[in-house]
């Protein structure tokens, strides 16, 4: 049971200097997502548990919504040879 408990208190630790970090940069919109996120919120900082929002969707439509802001092929990159599917 100890080291069960030492496992999530270092992942509480890490997620909250990845929230610092972000906070750190101006971005206080902070959602935690995922089926522990629960469990780990209650693991956070007083500070860091008050400044998380719920989340407006799930992971999946988050991760969407990312890619499709950063994946912008620059002009040309689309006249390539396609990559043949990776078999097994």
């Amino acid at each position: 049971m100890i080291r069960g408990r030492r496992i999530v208190e270092r992942a509480a630790d890490a997620i909250g200097d990845l929230l610092d970090f972000f906070l750190a940069r101006g971005i206080d919109r902070l959602s935690l997502v995922g089926g522990l996120s629960g469990a780990i919120a209650t693991w956070l900082t007083p500070d860091l548990r008050s400044r998380l929002k719920q989340p407006d969707a799930d992971a999946v439509a988050g991760a969407l919504l990312v890619a499709g802001r950063r994946f912008v092929l620059p002009k040309g990159e689309t006249d390539r040879e396609p990559v043949p599917k990776f078999r097994v």
